[in-house]
């Protein structure tokens, strides 16, 4: 299991553990779905410190471009 930092229902962020259903990695390129939201897709990018001179985005996707895999 992966610990990270996730926005909850509540708004507050804080550190849990956040098993993943589906991950695929490409480079700087991650997709990823947690079982903690089902259904919901990201694309994330990160490029070095994001609070430095590096940047991090994230975007819902329908499809993994990856593998081409679905959330149901």
């Amino acid at each position: 299991m992966k610990t990270e930092m996730a926005m909850l229902p509540n708004g507050n962020y804080e550190q849990i553990i956040s098993p993943i259903q589906h991950a695929c990695i490409f480079e700087n390129w991650c997709c990823v779905e947690y079982r903690w939201k089902k259904g919901k897709l990201l694309l994330k990018i990160e490029d070095g410190d994001p609070y430095e001179d590096g940047y991090s985005s994230e975007v819902n996707v329908k499809y993994c471009p990856f593998c081409g895999y679905k959330p149901e």
